[in-house]
């Protein structure tokens, strides 16, 4: 039952467009670039150790072309828009594919035919499911209607048109699985792992004040579960984040942090906004369901796990101060100025 339920997980996350939660900017950046390089630099082995292929500029430039671009995708992709990658990777395919038909009269032009597999991984990895399939169409039909003319072997094509595919999909189930592994079994909500992943993916790309990190604690909550039993305190969990997803917008992030913590990355949110979106999860609790909400904003050259520390920090001061409200952490409040000493750090 659990390998069905994995399965239709897994086929839900291929249909809803979107990509896999692993494929952040900087991890785009990171592999793009390296693949790239991997490709200009086998090539240039492969072609500048042939005497002929050393006499025509066009396949001689090629890889250096493509070694450049890797550079560049590792030194500054992670700033470039997710779009821009599609532009990429059709930019690949046709490189590739100049390759083979400028060098095919040359020993080494078969073992180009390996770099369309970077292209797949690519596809499979960065993008949502029809993503994939796009690009994957895209190589087929290089593969299948122009490989042909650069006298290509059909056999060989159907075999390397195989490989692709199964290259494809098992990438792009593989990345999917660790989606799950990321999921909190009880509200399917992102649990701590992929919080604390996206938390810091998001404060390497933040600019000042427009990321905010809330934490919400429901109040008695542990005395629900003594009282109750702990099924009464799992579906009071599952209410709460069930109304919550309706009421946050695009954009933001729910989480459960652990137990009766649930966490919101609001990308491109100020500290005011992050105070009332709080509030109004509070409010919108269950009658007789009180919670306890701290805020805190990134601050330039903050890291995720220090930007956690204080929204930790404003928490535990809403619940120092007698529960049910909004806490935005401050210098003050850090500092110990007038609400007192400062918290210590609790550990879920």
């Amino acid at each position: 039952m659990k390998g069905e339920e994995s399965l239709r997980r897994l086929w839900a996350m291929a249909l809803d467009g979107k990509p896999p939660a692993v494929a952040t900017l900087p991890v785009m950046a990171m592999t793009n670039g390296v693949l790239y390089v991997l490709a200009g630099v086998c090539s240039m082995i492969v072609l500048f150790t042939d005497p002929v292929a050393r006499t025509r500029p066009l396949l001689v430039a090629l890889p250096i072309v493509a070694t450049l671009t890797g550079v560049v995708s590792l030194w500054w992709g992670r700033r470039l828009p997710r779009w821009s990658y599609h532009v990429m990777l059709v930019a690949g395919t046709w490189m590739i594919t100049a390759g083979i038909f400028l060098a095919h009269d040359l020993a080494g032009a078969p073992s180009l035919l390996g770099l369309y597999v970077f292209a797949v991984l690519d596809g499979a990895f960065f993008f949502a499911f029809w993503g994939l399939c796009f690009h994957l169409s895209s190589v087929f039909l290089v593969t299948t209607v122009l490989l042909p003319l650069a006298d290509i072997p059909w056999q060989t094509i159907l075999v390397t048109n195989g490989v692709l595919a199964g290259t494809g999909f098992v990438t792009a189930y593989l990345s999917r699985s660790v989606d799950l592994a990321e999921i909190d079994s009880l509200t399917h909500l992102i649990n701590r792992r992929g919080l604390e992943r996206r938390l810091a993916d998001g404060a390497s790309q933040a600019t000042d004040g427009v990321l905010s990190v809330i934490l919400v604690d429901l109040d008695g909550f542990k005395e629900i579960n003594d009282a109750e039993g702990h099924q009464v305190g799992d579906e009071l969990l599952k209410r709460c984040a069930d109304t919550w997803l309706k009421l946050i917008p695009l954009g933001v992030e729910l989480g459960r942090y652990g137990g009766d913590e649930f966490i919101l990355i609001a990308t491109g949110w100020g500290r005011d906004d992050a105070i009332r979106l709080a509030d109004a999860l509070r409010i919108a609790l269950p009658r007789g369901i009180g919670a306890s909400a701290g805020v805190a904003t990134w601050q330039p050259g903050e890291s995720g796990p220090h930007l956690l520390q204080r929204v930790d920090q404003a928490l535990y001061a809403a619940k120092a101060a007698g529960r049910d409200r909004t806490v935005a952490w401050s210098v003050e409040l850090a500092t110990g100025g007038s609400t007192g000493p400062v918290p210590r750090i609790r550990r879920v």
